[in-house]
C-alpha cells in the first residue's frame, strides 16, 4: 500500500503509479477517531519525552471533548487533516476552546500559517515580501475572510440547501485575492495574488481542489466562519446582518461572527445586543435568530453590560415571550424544525446553562412556569411557597378520571378496561432542567432515592459485564448522554437514563414534595404502569393517535418526517395533545414505564427490576415512521440500558388502585 495526498498524486504524473488500484480513504469513523488519537498523543509525547500516562490522560480528554461536541464540530473529526490540526490546537492549549467560532478560527490560523511550509523557505507571511510594519498576519487573514465571504455568496446562489463548502474556480479566487492585495500593492497585487493562490492550493490545506479548476474550503463551517469575519468589519454591518437574518442558510454565519466576539479574549456584546433589538420584531425566521445571538451572548455577559436589559419588561423577558410563541405554534404554524430552534433557544435564555442548572445555588433568570419542577429547590425554595407556582403545578398536571377505556395493540384487537381510580399525569416528559434539580441535591450518591437493583447500578463495580457506559471503577453520576450539546438543551426531554435513574428521579421528587408541603404526605409520585399511560394517551374511545384519528404528519409529532432527527423541547407539538392535556405522548422519545415486558397488564406499578428483567417502554420517537406511531405501540429493554431516545414522564395517583378486564 502507498499513501499519497490526492492534490500531489494528481498534480505529479511521477507519482502515478502504473498496475496500482486507486483508491480515495473514507472519513474517519469513530473508532478510528478514538484509535488515530491514541497514535498521535502518543507520538507527540514520545517526542517530548513525556510520560507514557501523560498521553493516555490527554487522549482521554481530547477524546471526551470531540465526543461532547456539537454535529457540526464532530463532522470536522471525520477528516484525517482536520483531526490533526483539532489535536494540535488540544495539545497546545490543553483543552478545546469553548466556542465553536475560537475553534474554528485556531484551527484555521494552524492551516494558514503553519501548515506544510516548504522545507528551506520562510513562511507564507515573508514569501509575499510586503512590508512587515505594513502587512501582519491579521491582514493575511482578512484576505481569507473575503474569500470566504465570496464562497458564501456562491453558496447562496448554488448550494443555499447544502452542508457542502461552496466551489469557487480559479478565476473566482485570483479576483478575490487580487482585491486584497490592492490597498498594499496596487501595481502588483496579480503577482500576490498568484503566490497566495499557490501556497493555498498546493500546500496548506485551507482551500481544497475539487476538481480540474475547482476549489472549496475542507469544511463549510470554515467557509461559514470566514463569511461571518469579513461581515464583522464592513461599515454596512447592520444593514447586511438584516438581509442575511431572513435567509437561513446564512444563520450560521452570522451567530459564528457573534460567537466569535462574545467569546474573544476581550469579549463585546454590545453588537450581540444591537443585533437582536433590530431583529427581535421582524418576521419569524428573524426572531429565532435573535433569540439564539441572544443565548451566545449569555445571561452574566449581558448583565454586566446593562441589568436593565433582564428587567421584568426588558430585552431578556421579551425574547422569551416571542421565543415560546413561536416554538409553541401561537405565532403562525412554524415547520417544526424552526419550532425547536425556537424551543432550544428559549431554553438557553431561560435557564442558561444545565451546569449552572446542577448547582445548588442556581438561580434562572425568566422562570418557565410550564415546568414547575424546573424550580424546586431554586434559590432555598422560595419559588414553591409562591401561590403562582402552585398554579402552575396544578396545570402541569394532566387529570385522567377513572372508568373503562381501551387498550392494547392497535394493529390487533384491542381490549376493555376499567381503572378505578383517578390520577394526573405530567403534561411533558421530564426534562433535562428538572433532571437537573436531582442532580443539584446530590442525587447520585444518596441511597435513599434508588432501588436496590438501581443502587447496585450507580456504584462501581455495580455495571452488568459488558455494559456500554461508564468504566466499571467509576460512578454512575449522571444520565450517559448528559454532555451532549444536541441532546441537553433545558427544555429538551432528558435522554440516555435507565429505568433505575428514572425511578430514582420519582422517589426523589415525592421525598421533596412532602417535605416542600405541595405533595401530600400519602401522594407519591412515580412512572406510569402502561395502563396508566394508555388511558392517558388513547382517552375512553379507540382513536389511534391521542389527537383522534387523523393520520400523523409533523404537525402533531415530532417522527421522522418532522425533519428534526433529535428530542425536541417540549411543546413544540400542540396539536397532538391528548384529551387530558398531555404533549408529546407520540414521537419524541421514548418513556419508561413501571410494567413488566411479559405482563402488559399488571396492575400494580412495578417497585424494581433485576438487570436480566425486560421492562416495557413505549415505542415511539423523533425517528420512528408511521407504521408504529399509535397509542399502543410498545417496546421492551433491560433496566440499565440507556440510549438516547430513552426518557420519561411521571404520575401521580389520587385514589386506591385496580383494575378489571370488561372484555374485548
Amino acid at each position: 500500500v502507498v499513501t499519497c495526498r490526492v492534490l500531489d498524486y494528481e498534480a505529479e504524473p511521477l507519482r502515478q503509479l502504473p498496475d496500482f488500484a486507486r483508491h480515495t480513504l473514507a472519513d474517519f469513523n469513530d473508532e478510528q477517531i478514538e484509535r488515530f488519537i491514541g497514535a498521535w498523543y502518543s507520538q507527540y509525547m514520545r517526542v517530548r519525552q513525556r510520560p507514557d500516562a501523560d498521553a493516555a490522560d490527554n487522549t482521554r480528554r481530547l477524546h471526551n471533548a470531540i465526543t461532547e461536541l456539537p454535529d457540526e464540530l464532530r463532522d470536522l473529526a471525520g477528516s484525517p487533516l482536520l483531526l490533526t490540526v483539532m489535536a494540535i490546537v488540544h495539545a497546545n492549549r490543553g483543552r478545546l476552546p469553548d466556542a465553536r467560532a475560537l475553534l474554528y478560527d485556531e484551527c484555521i490560523k494552524i492551516l494558514l500559517l503553519r501548515w506544510r511550509q516548504p522545507k528551506g523557505q520562510p513562511d507564507l507571511l515573508k514569501r509575499l515580501k510586503l512590508p512587515a510594519d505594513k502587512f501582519r498576519d491579521a491582514d493575511l487573514e482578512s484576505l481569507m475572510a473575503d474569500l470566504g465571504y465570496a464562497a458564501h455568496t456562491a453558496a447562496d446562489r448554488d448550494q443555499a440547501n447544502s452542508r457542502r463548502p461552496a466551489d469557487l474556480d480559479e478565476t473566482a479566487v485570483m479576483t478575490v485575492l487580487a482585491r486584497g492585495f490592492n490597498t498594499f500593492d496596487p501595481t502588483g497585487k496579480h503577482e500576490l495574488a498568484g503566490k497566495m493562490f499557490k501556497a493555498l492550493a498546493m500546500g496548506n490545506g485551507l482551500l481544497l481542489k475539487r476538481g480540474p479548476d475547482t476549489y472549496a474550503f475542507p469544511h463549510r463551517s470554515f467557509q461559514e466562519f470566514l463569511a461571518g469575519q469579513h461581515i464583522a468589519v464592513q461599515h454596512n454591518r447592520i444593514g447586511l446582518c438584516r438581509t442575511y437574518a431572513s435567509q437561513i442558510h446564512w444563520h450560521e454565519t452570522l451567530l459564528l461572527m457573534i460567537g466569535y466576539e462574545v467569546f474573544k479574549d476581550r469579549p463585546d456584546v454590545g453588537p450581540a445586543v444591537n443585533l437582536v433589538r433590530d431583529l427581535l420584531h421582524r418576521e419569524s425566521l428573524s426572531q429565532i435568530l435573535a433569540g439564539e445571538v441572544l443565548a451566545l451572548a449569555s445571561r452574566e455577559r449581558v448583565e454586566k453590560y446593562d441589568s436593565e436589559l433582564l428587567a421584568p419588561r426588558g430585552l431578556w423577558r421579551q425574547m422569551c415571550d416571542r421565543l415560546l410563541a413561536l416554538s409553541t405554534g401561537k405565532n403562525g404554524a412554524l415547520p417544526p424544525p424552526l419550532r425547536a430552534r425556537a424551543g432550544r433557544a428559549l431554553g438557553r435564555l431561560v435557564f442558561d446553562s444545565i451546569e449552572s442548572l446542577m448547582q445548588p445555588t442556581a438561580s434562572i433568570a425568566a422562570p418557565d412556569l410550564r415546568l414547575p419542577f424546573s424550580l424546586v429547590g431554586i434559590e432555598g425554595g422560595k419559588y414553591e411557597q409562591y401561590p403562582r407556582w402552585r398554579k402552575a403545578l396544578g396545570r402541569y398536571w394532566c387529570p385522567v378520571e377513572r372508568g373503562p377505556f381501551w387498550y392494547g395493540d392497535d394493529d390487533e384487537k384491542l381490549e376493555r378496561v376499567k381503572l378505578d381510580y383517578d390520577f394526573q399525569i405530567g403534561r411533558y416528559p421530564v426534562t433535562n432542567a428538572e433532571y437537573a434539580r436531582f442532580l443539584a441535591a446530590g442525587g447520585y450518591k444518596d441511597e435513599a432515592w434508588w432501588t436496590t437493583e438501581g443502587w447496585r447500578f450507580v456504584q462501581p463495580g455495580g455495571h452488568p459485564q459488558g455494559w456500554v457506559g461508564v468504566p466499571d471503577e467509576q460512578w454512575v453520576t449522571h444520565p450517559r448522554l448528559w454532555n451532549n450539546s444536541r441532546l441537553n438543551n433545558p427544555l429538551q426531554p432528558v435522554v440516555g437514563v435507565s429505568w433505575y435513574e428514572a425511578s430514582a428521579y420519582c422517589r426523589w421528587l415525592t421525598a421533596h414534595g412532602h417535605a416542600a408541603g405541595w405533595l401530600p404526605t400519602a401522594g407519591e409520585i412515580r412512572l406510569p404502569t402502561s395502563l396508566e399511560w394508555e388511558r392517558a394517551a388513547r382517552h375512553t374511545d379507540q382513536r389511534r393517535h391521542p389527537w383522534g384519528t387523523t393520520a400523523p404528519t409533523p404537525d402533531y409529532a415530532n417522527y421522522d418526517q418532522a425533519g428534526i432527527g433529535a428530542p425536541s423541547p417540549v411543546g413544540c407539538f400542540p396539536l397532538g395533545d391528548a384529551v387530558c392535556g398531555a404533549s408529546d405522548m407520540l414521537g419524541n422519545v421514548l418513556e419508561w414505564l413501571a410494567t413488566p415486558y411479559w405482563q402488559a397488564n399488571q396492575i400494580e406499578a412495578a417497585k424494581d427490576f433485576t438487570p436480566s428483567e425486560g421492562v416495557m417502554l413505549t415505542w415511539t420517537y423523533y425517528n420512528s415512521s408511521t407504521d408504529v406511531l399509535f397509542c399502543g405501540a410498545r417496546f421492551g429493554y433491560l433496566p440499565y440500558l440507556w440510549f438516547n431516545n430513552y426518557g420519561f414522564r411521571v404520575i401521580s395517583p389520587r385514589a386506591s388502585t385496580g383494575v378489571l378486564v370488561l372484555g374485548s
